[in-house]
């Protein structure tokens, strides 16, 4: 830490980069403490994992829609959400779709696993 003088009696602290970096790391780090996911697998009624199945999740009280597309696994995950917000999440795959699950903001878990089951008719090329 360096200072140096403005005149008229005023000083200007000047932080080296290393503490400006550490300041910046323990802000987002505080940020983030309070934060809470959403994450889990998106299955068909035969337990394989749908491959690109869009899982939406509503912000109830923001009415903003988040997506997210699963990969070979068939997982998801949303993170960075705010405690003090509920949410609604629905998995769709083709014109498939899962029930409606909630997240509270009464639900204390920073973790949050909900995983979806679509039941996935079988047409006859697929047979």
């Amino acid at each position: 830490m360096k200072t140096a003088a403005l005149g008229g009696g005023q000083r200007l602290t000047v932080y080296s980069r290393r503490g400006w970096l550490l300041f910046c790391l323990s802000t987002a780090a505080l940020a983030a403490a309070g934060k809470r996911s959403v994450s889990g697998t998106v299955t068909d009624q035969h337990g394989k994992p749908l491959i690109r199945a869009a899982v939406q999740m509503k912000d109830l009280r923001t009415l903003r829609v988040r997506s997210f597309l699963t990969g070979q696994n068939g997982h998801y995950r949303f993170s960075t959400l705010s405690p003090d917000h509920s949410y609604e999440l629905q998995a769709l795959y083709h014109a498939h779709r899962s029930e409606v699950r909630n997240v509270s903001i009464f639900d204390e878990e920073r973790e949050i696993v909900i995983d979806f089951t679509i039941e996935v008719a079988l047409t006859p090329v697929q047979a």
